[in-house]
């Protein structure tokens, strides 16, 4: 991405790039691939690389800001910190776009663990969640994934998104 924004004018100057890991050996490895990155002080928005966790103080800072068209990749590596209010924060402003990894095996062991059950009804909603668990409880294996994707479809609807469903297992959210 930043080598094509490089070899574009428009992109060259208007392309800002925040990349965030909470992991410092893979920010730093990332920091020094930048480096490398023939041309890249040519850009005029150097890359940003932070160090923060994923959480509501995240999505609070992206509520207060009016966002240019903007396009967002999040991987959680699980679900900590994927929310309801974290995706509407970067999709509230036309011209955002996002794409998020979900992952399945994940969430659906995460639902009935009390030990992360705050974190999953940030991702679907409290009531939601809840109505999923118990949904899960007679569901097989395949009635469990139709059921937990056809859950984050309604959760982020209800917050006025558009889910386009690509692949069984790709869906893309816009505002």
């Amino acid at each position: 991405m930043l080598e094509q924004a490089i070899n574009d004018a428009d992109l060259r100057d208007s392309l800002v790039s925040i990349f965030n890991d909470i992991n410092q050996n893979h920010s730093n490895a990332l920091q020094v691939a930048i480096d490398r990155i023939a041309g890249i002080d040519r850009l005029k928005h150097k890359p940003a690389i932070h160090n923060l966790e994923v959480d509501d103080q995240i999505a609070e800072s992206f509520e207060k800001l009016r966002l240019v068209p903007t396009f967002f990749f999040i991987d959680p590596w699980g679900f900590k910190g994927l929310s309801l209010r974290l995706v509407h924060s970067v999709l509230k402003n036309w011209g955002c776009d996002c794409i998020f990894f979900f992952n399945f095996n994940r969430i659906n062991m995460g639902l009935t663990n009390h030990l992360v059950r705050r974190h999953m009804d940030d991702l679907f909603g409290e009531q939601q969640a809840q109505e999923l668990r118990t949904l899960l409880k007679e569901a097989h294996s395949a009635e469990r994934e139709q059921h937990i994707l056809s859950s984050i479809i309604q959760a982020l609807k209800r917050r006025g998104g558009v889910v386009s469903r690509r692949r069984e297992s790709a869906m893309l959210y816009e505002r």
